[in-house]
This record gives C-alpha cells, sequence and structure tokens, in this order.
C-alpha cells in the first residue's frame, strides 16, 4: 500500500506559525495575562517565556487559587470562638505592614478581577493585549504555546 499524505490548511498553518516561532512568537503581542487555577494549568515552556521575554511581551500570571490559598493563610489556627477568632484576625493582619498586606491582597486577586472585567467564565484562559483595542482572551486552552499560534492566526486573519 502506497502512503498517503494527508495534509489540512490547520496542520499547515501551525507548521508555519511553528518554524516562526524562533524568530517571533510574539506576532506584536504586548503583554500576556495567564489565568490558570490548580484545576486547570497552563503550560509554559521555558524556550517559549525566554523567547516572549526578549521579545519584550510582558508575560504575567495569575492563579486564581491565590485568593483562597491568602484567605486560608491568614485564617489558619484561628479560635472556634467567633469573638476570640476576630479579635486574633485583627491582630494578625495589624502585624504585617500596610503595603505589603495590600501587596498580597492585590497580587492574589489580580487574576480574578482580570477574569470578572472580561467576562471570563472558565479556566484557563489567555488574554492578550488588555486594555487595547486588540484585547482578547482565548479560554479553554491549556498550552501557551498552542493559544498563541490560535491568537496568530487571528491577527493574520484580521
Amino acid at each position: 500500500m502506497k502512503p498517503v499524505l494527508v495534509c489540512t490548511a490547520g496542520a499547515l498553518l501551525l507548521a508555519r506559525v511553528a518554524a516562526a516561532a524562533p524568530a517571533d512568537v510574539a506576532f506584536g503581542i504586548e503583554r500576556i495575562d495567564v489565568l490558570a487555577s490548580e484545576a486547570a494549568p497552563v503550560r509554559i515552556a521555558e524556550g517559549l517565556r525566554a523567547r516572549l521575554v526578549a521579545q519584550g511581551v510582558v508575560l504575567a500570571e495569575h492563579d486564581l487559587d491565590a485568593p483562597q490559598r491568602l484567605e486560608d493563610a491568614l485564617s489558619d489556627g484561628l479560635p472556634a470562638d467567633p469573638a476570640a477568632a476576630r479579635q486574633d484576625a485583627e491582630r494578625r493582619v495589624a502585624a504585617i505592614p500596610t503595603e505589603a498586606l495590600r501587596a498580597r491582597i492585590e497580587r492574589a486577586h489580580t487574576g480574578v478581577l482580570i477574569a470578572a472585567t472580561q467576562g471570563i467564565e472558565r479556566l484557563p484562559a489567555i488574554a492578550f493585549d488588555l486594555g487595547t483595542p486588540r484585547a482578547r482572551a482565548i479560554v479553554g486552552v491549556a498550552d501557551l504555546e498552542q493559544a498563541l499560534m490560535i491568537e496568530a492566526r487571528w491577527r493574520a486573519g484580521r
């Protein structure tokens, strides 16, 4: 039986994008926000991360489990009595410098804020160039390289 080469437009596009990847993986993208959780992680190959950074892309990773982990850490070991728990919690929070506490809360909640303002209801999600006319999010793709290929195809077709 003679071998048959099956080729689809999608496979050709992926091959073209993959071949171009070392030179330009960013395709004009300035910022990428990766929204993930323990249950919905996103794979980011180290080589890809390095190429994006080298091209000046801001790559921000947001763990949407972070707010719950912060709350758990702040409430760990609190007494069962509500009044005693409140006093203990107030002491714990007061012991953390205000700026450090604000930074921890902000860092933990940034991904949740992005998801809410962009209408992202499922994870994982990868958002490109938020705050610009080119802003887009790809939901349900768990690999940054694959999301970049989808974004490149979309930008090429505009």
